[in-house]
C-alpha cells in the first residue's frame, strides 16, 4: 500500500512512519513531506514531497491520483513554528471530491488532532428516560414543528466515548481552527470510495516527549521548578505517540477487513492521571523526590495541564489484541518513557571516578567534570549528610552508629559496609541512575570497590547434573559487575607529593579550614593512601584494568589545570559528545570570548589603577619635594637674615667680607691642585675654613 505522511521529520511523524513501515507482514511504501526542509526524513520514506505552493500538483499527485492513490493519508495538526496545514488539507480534501479514486481503489485520509478541541465541552450527562410518546399525533399540518437534534453528549460514568464528537466544543481560537479542519477531513464521509477520519489525542509523551518535555529536562537536570496549577485534580487524557501510530494501523486495518470505521476515534491511555499525580509521578521516578508545590497562579497561554477530560479510548483499543505500547500510561510505564527520553534527546548516565594522592587535585577536576556533563558530584562528606537528612531505614542505623560513637568518644568514621551501603543506595537513586555521577575520594581501596561495584552470583546447577560431592559446591559465588553502577570513565591523577604540598600552601585559608590539608594531615593521608594502593594487595586502579576498564592516567602536578582538564574531556568524549542539555559548541565560543573580554577588560583596569597608583605616588612625592625646596630656602633665607643682622652689612656687604676671599683662595688651590672632581674639592674646603 501507498501511503503518505505530512511532516515526517516531526514527533508525530516519526512515529508514524515507524508504526507504518511495516504491517500486516508486508512492506510499505511510505512518502511524505519536511515541516523544516533542512532535515532529514526516516530511512523507511522513499520519496519527499516539497511543500513549495509550486509543487502542488506533485504532492497531489503523489497522494491523491485518481489511478494511483495513496490509500492511506494522514496529517496532523502539529506544525513547526506555528505553521498549520489548513490550506493544504482542504486542497487535497476538495481535490478527492472531484477526483474521486478509480472504481479498483479507495483512500482513507486521517486527520490526527487533539483532545484541545474539547476543552469547552460540557461534561457528559446521564442518560435521559425516554419520555412516553403523547397521543392523538398531529395531521402534519404546517403547524408541526421541526425536530431539534440533540448533541448533548450522554454517559453513564461520566466519561466521553468517541460517538460524542459533535458535541465537541473548543475554547480557543487556535483550537477552533482545528475544529473546522476536522468537519472538512469529515466531509469525505459520503463520497465516492473516500473515507475521512479525525484521531482525537490525549496529550503526548514517549519518543523523547513533546508536551511533557519541560518537566521531563527539569526533573532529569534535578531543578525543582515543578509545579501544579490548583486544586491539581484535574484528569488529564494521555496517550503514548506510538500508540497513536498504532491506532492509525489497527483502524486501516479494520477498514480492509471490511469494519465500518467511525468516523472520530480517541487515542487516550487508561490512566486517567490527574494533573497533580502526573506532575509528581514524573518527579517521584526520575530524579530524587521532592513535593511538588501547589500553586493558585492560573496558567498563562495555552497549559495543556490545566485540560480536565474523562475519556475511554476508542474501541480499537480497547480490543484484546491492540498492541499497546503504554496501555496504563505513562508512570506505569516509566522505564520505558525515561529510556525513550534519553534516547532521543542524547542523554546519557556518564559514571565517573576520580582516583589519586591526597591533594593531587582530584575534587577540583571532579568538579569541573560534573559542570561540564551536568552530572552529580559525589564526595564522601555530601553523601553521607545526604543520607543523613533522610528517613530510610538506613539512615537511622548510620545515626545510630554516629550516636554511638559520640557517647563511647571514639572516632565517628563510619564503618565500612555502612559507606558501601551509603554509597549503593546514592549509586541507585534516580539521579543518578539516569544521569550518572562523579565519585570523588570514594572507594579508597580495591576492597571498597569490589563491595560497591560487584555483586555476588550464584551459578545455576541443571537438575540433570550429578550432586555434587560437598553442599558448598552447589552454588559456587561469582563476582559479576553491577549493571549499570560500575564507572566507564577511570581518571588517575597522578602527583609528586612536593606537588601536592604546594597545592595545599596554595589553598586560600577558607579551602584549607576545618579540614585534612594541613602537612600533618598530608603526611597522615599520604601513608594511608599508599598503604591501599602500593602496598600488598591489589589497588584502586587495578580492580578496573583486570576489567578491561580504561584507566586515563593524568599527570596533574604542576600542570596547567585547563590542560589536565581538556585530556580528561577527550577521553571522556571519544565515543561522541553526549547531549544531557549541554551548552553549544556556540555558546561555550561565546563563553570563552565573553570571560577572555572580561579578563582583558579586569587587566586594562588594573593596569589604569596601577598607573594612576603611580601617578598619585609621584604627584605626592614631588609636592613633598617642592614642600622642603620652600622650606630649605625659608630656612636659608632666616639663617642668612640672622647672620647679618648683628653686622649691620648689606648682603654685598657681607659676602665681599666673609665669603668672597675663602672662595677665592678655594678656586686658586683647585687650579694649582687640579683635583678630580673639583666641586667635592671646594664643599670640603668651604667646610674646613668656615670660622676663618
Amino acid at each position: 500500500m501507498r501511503i503518505y505522511v505530512h511532516g515526517v521529520d516531526s514527533y508525530l511523524g516519526r512515529a508514524l512512519c515507524q508504526e507504518l513501515h511495516i504491517f500486516d507482514s508486508k512492506k510499505h511504501r511510505l512518502f511524505g513531506s519536511l515541516l523544516d526542509g533542512n532535515a532529514e526524513a526516516p530511512e523507511s520514506v522513499r520519496r519527499v514531497v516539497p511543500r513549495d505552493p509550486s509543487k502542488q500538483k506533485l504532492l497531489l499527485k503523489t497522494a491523491a491520483n485518481p489511478a494511483n492513490p495513496c490509500g492511506l493519508i494522514v496529517y496532523h495538526l502539529r506544525g513547526q513554528g506555528g505553521v498549520e496545514p489548513y490550506e493544504e488539507i482542504n486542497m487535497v480534501v476538495n481535490y478527492l471530491k472531484l477526483n474521486p479514486p478509480a472504481e479498483d481503489k479507495k483512500v482513507t485520509l486521517v486527520l490526527i488532532s487533539s483532545v484541545m478541541v474539547w476543552d469547552g465541552t460540557p461534561e457528559p450527562q446521564p442518560p435521559k428516560e425516554e419520555a412516553p410518546a403523547e397521543g392523538g399525533g398531529g395531521d402534519g399540518g404546517d403547524d408541526e414543528e421541526i425536530p431539534v437534534v440533540d448533541t448533548t453528549p450522554y454517559s453513564e460514568d461520566g466519561f466521553f466515548v468517541d460517538s460524542h464528537y459533535e458535541a465537541r466544543t473548543p475554547t480557543s481560537e487556535k483550537y477552533e481552527k482545528w475544529k473546522q479542519c476536522e468537519e472538512v477531513v469529515l466531509s469525505l464521509n459520503g463520497r465516492e470510495r473516500c473515507r475521512g477520519v479525525v484521531i482525537g489525542t490525549g496529550i503526548l509523551y514517549g519518543n523523547g516527549e513533546d508536551s511533557l518535555h519541560d518537566i521531563f529536562r527539569d526533573a532529569w537536570l534535578s531543578k525543582p521548578t515543578a509545579e501544579v496549577v490548583a486544586p491539581g485534580t484535574n484528569i488529564i487524557p494521555l496517550c503514548h505517540v506510538r500508540d497513536v501510530a498504532r491506532l492509525v494501523r489497527e483502524m486501516i486495518l479494520a477498514d480492509h477487513a471490511g469494519d465500518d470505521v467511525p468516523p472520530y476515534l480517541f487515542a487516550v491511555d487508561k490512566s486517567n492521571l490527574t494533573q497533580r499525580e502526573l506532575v509528581q509521578g514524573i518527579v517521584d521516578k526520575v530524579c530524587d523526590s521532592y513535593p511538588v508545590p501547589v500553586v493558585d497562579q492560573q496558567p498563562t497561554g495555552e497549559s495543556r495541564l490545566s485540560l480536565h477530560l474523562k475519556m475511554h479510548p476508542s474501541r480499537y483499543m480497547l480490543s484484546d489484541t491492540f498492541p499497546w505500547v503504554a496501555e496504563n500510561g505513562v508512570l506505569e510505564n516509566m522505564e520505558l518513557v525515561a529510556k525513550e527520553f534519553c534516547k532521543q534527546r542524547s542523554l546519557r548516565p556518564i559514571r565517573c571516578l576520580f582516583i589519586g594522592p591526597p591533594a593531587s587535585g582530584k575534587t577540583y577536576f571532579a568538579a569541573k567534570v560534573a559542570e561540564h556533563f551536568n552530572i552529580p558530584h559525589l564526595q564522601i562528606k555530601d553523601v553521607i549528610q545526604q543520607c543523613l537528612r533522610g528517613g530510610s531505614e538506613l539512615s537511622l542505623r548510620v545515626k545510630e552508629k554516629l550516636e554511638e560513637a559520640a557517647v563511647a568518644g571514639a572516632s565517628k568514621r563510619i564503618p565500612r559496609e555502612l559507606l558501601t551501603e551509603i554509597f549503593l543506595s546514592r549509586l541507585t537513586a534516580n539521579v543518578c541512575k539516569y544521569r550518572g555521577f562523579v565519585l570523588d575520594g570514594y572507594p579508597r581501596s580495591h576492597e571498597d570497590a569490589e563491595d560497591l561495584f560487584l555483586e555476588n552470583l550464584i551459578s545455576q546447577v541443571s537438575d540433570d547434573d550429578p550432586p555434587p560431592e560437598d553442599d558448598d559446591e552447589a552454588k559456587v559465588p561469582e563476582k559479576m559487575l553491577r549493571e549499570g553502577l560500575s564507572p566507564d570513565f577511570v581518571i588517575n591523577l597522578q602527583a609528586s607529593d612536593a606537588a601536592c604540598l604546594r597545592r595545599i600552601h596554595n589553598m586560600a585559608p577558607d579551602e584549607t579550614e576545618a579540614t585534612h590539608h594541613t602537612p600533618d594531615g598530608f603526611a597522615r593521608r599520604i601513608e594511608e593512601f599508599r598503604k591501599r594502593n602500593f602496598g600488598d594487595g591489589p589497588s584502586v586502579m587495578e580492580f578496573f584494568q583486570t576489567r578491561d576498564i580504561e584507566v586515563l592516567n593524568v599527570q596533574a602536578g604542576d600542570r596547567d589545570a585547563d590542560g589536565v582538564f581538556e585530556s580528561i574531556r577527550i577521553y571522556m568524549e571519544k565515543e561522541g559528545r553526549p547531549g544531557n542539555y549541554l551548552k553549544s559548541g556556540e555558546e561555550v565560543a561565546a563563553e570563552i570570548k565573553a570571560k577572555e573580554e572580561a579578563e582583558e577588560a579586569a587587566a586594562k583596569e588594573r593596569e589604569e589603577k596601577r598607573k594612576a597608583a603611580e601617578a598619585a605616588v609621584k604627584a605626592a612625592q614631588q609636592r613633598d619635594e617642592e614642600a622642603q625646596e620652600v622650606e630649605r630656602l625659608r630656612l636659608i633665607g632666616e639663617h642668612d637674615k640672622r647672620a647679618r643682622e648683628p653686622l649691620g652689612l648689606t648682603q654685598r656687604e657681607y659676602m665681599m667680607k666673609y665669603l668672597v676671599p675663602t672662595v677665592t683662595e678655594a678656586l686658586v688651590d683647585i687650579c694649582r691642585i687640579a683635583p678630580d672632581d673639583p666641586v667635592a674639592y671646594l664643599a670640603n674646603y668651604l667646610e674646613e675654613h668656615a670660622d676663618d
